[in-house]
């Protein structure tokens, strides 16, 4: 009986210990979930607005690109002339595209 007595008492003990543990948990968790909906929602508003710009500019280089006559494609237009010069170079002729 007195074993029961004590078994009962520690178990009375680590729950009185472990109960304060849990309230904060079940509160953290809950506040994680706010704020994953949050963050969730800033990137997403993030994401379109990058891709809004990204839209925008590819635009601007296609028109710089029709405004020159250029053979470069937009997107090189872009790179720094230290990572274009690195690149294959092809030129239209009338007979087909070439390696220089």
């Amino acid at each position: 009986m007195t074993q029961d007595f004590s078994r009962r008492d520690a178990s009375t003990q680590a729950t009185d210990a472990l109960l304060p543990l849990l309230q904060h948990l079940r509160q953290s968790l809950q506040d994680a979930r706010h704020w994953e909906e949050k963050l969730e929602s800033l990137f997403v508003e993030w994401r379109e607005q990058q891709l809004t710009e990204y839209a925008a500019i590819g635009q601007k280089l296609e028109q710089i690109s029709q405004r020159l006559g250029s053979n470069i494609p937009p997107m090189q237009e872009a790179l720094p002339k230290s990572v274009r010069a690195q690149l294959p170079v092809f030129r239209l002729h009338p007979e087909g595209a070439s390696l220089p």
